[in-house]
């Protein structure tokens, strides 16, 4: 029995199928018993198929990010959608749509440590190490933080080639000419004796190296996840490093 249910694909990608889903699905066998994506991408043609009760359905990639996405949207949902930063729900709509999820789901179980305890009373010492990895490297398949990194970069991506993106640069040279003139301005020269209070006085002054995006450097510290503060002295430190090699050392 079919069941009149799609999904398109969770994020685009370079080569999927999903305009031409319907020529393709035209050729299929009438109630196939079973259905292997070979090379699944983006899952587009096994999303866009009217679930079917009985009928097997396989996902396959050579992308092992891709497989692991899928793993995490299968049976680590909400694990998945709290490191996406889906979490709280705003709506009841949204807790339903969950629910509904959760619901055609099977969240399999996690029988590493039992078999591994088997292996161990069963197998030699030698032989226990080989399936211990093997078990081990089976368990690490569900990685949700590395199927939400990937989910990010893919969707973000220009048609989610994971190599241009539509951001805005940090330009952190410019932060290194702030940094740069409020050194020149001390009576050392010097970018050895700089104290955090003094670049942030003249990074809050508009004025003073006007060239320089404040807004620029403030997007860059919120995606590295850091406060002005701390890259303010991270930074110093840098070029405190390097002083003599960019002119900013000490005066002999």
């Amino acid at each position: 029995m079919e069941l009149g249910l799609t999904a398109r694909p969770p994020f685009p990608w370079v080569g999927g199928k999903e305009r031409l889903q319907y020529i393709i699905r035209s050729i299929f066998p009438p109630r196939p018993p079973r259905f292997v994506e070979h090379f699944g991408g983006s899952g587009s043609i096994l999303l866009g198929q009217p679930m079917c009760l009985g009928r097997m359905d396989v996902y396959n990639d050579y992308d092992s990010d891709l497989t692991n996405l899928f793993l995490c949207i299968r049976d680590r949902t909400i694990e998945l959608l709290n490191e996406l930063g889906f979490f709280p729900l705003h709506s009841e709509e949204e807790f339903l749509i969950l629910l509904k999820i959760l619901r055609r789901e099977t969240i399999l179980p996690d029988f590493t440590e039992s078999e591994l305890a088997v292996a161990k009373a069963v197998l030699t010492g030698i032989q226990y190490e080989q399936v211990e990895k093997i078990l081990r490297g089976r368990a690490s398949a569900w990685d949700v933080k590395r199927a939400a990194a990937f989910y990010t970069v893919a969707r973000r991506s220009f048609n989610s080639m994971r190599q241009t993106f539509a951001l805005r640069p940090t330009n952190i040279r410019s932060f290194f000419k702030l940094i740069t003139a409020a050194a020149l301005m001390r009576p050392s020269h010097s970018v050895m004796d700089m104290e955090l209070k003094s670049v942030k006085k003249k990074f809050k002054d508009k004025r003073f190296a006007a060239g320089v995006n404040r807004e620029v450097i403030l997007q860059g510290a919120e995606r590295l996840g850091m406060d002005l503060d701390t890259v303010i002295t991270e930074t110093i430190k840098g070029m405190q490093e390097v002083a003599e090699a960019i002119g900013l050392g000490m005066a002999q």
